[in-house]
């Protein structure tokens, strides 16, 4: 059985060995490998990893900061301060992955 730690991704981390199984997913495979340390170090978005006791990555998330603008008509009945205001901070899920041995 894995021994697996969820953490933000740090420099001596095994992106290498990520097998998401399928050619359409190449594209997060590349930006783990190429850009997430980088993004994550320049506070541009921030990576957290699964990784096992030798830093090897079995599945990561990458969470940027958005926003969401409501439109006009839009009428909080719970909460009426709310309606005070018009784009709420948020959380995007830019990127998400699963090793292929733990998908289901």
């Amino acid at each position: 059985m894995l021994n697996l730690q969820f953490r933000q991704i740090q420099s001596n981390d095994d992106t290498a060995k990520l097998s998401l199984g399928k050619k359409e997913y190449q594209p997060l495979k590349s930006f783990l490998r190429n850009c997430a340390l980088d993004f994550h170090q320049n506070h541009i978005a921030s990576s957290y990893v699964l990784v096992d006791e030798v830093a090897r990555i079995w599945g990561y998330i990458t969470l940027m900061c958005s926003e969401v603008t409501l439109g006009s008509g839009y009428n909080f009945e719970e909460c009426p301060r709310a309606n005070d205001y018009k784009i709420f901070p948020a959380v995007k899920v830019a990127r998400l992955a699963v090793d292929k041995r733990l998908q289901y």
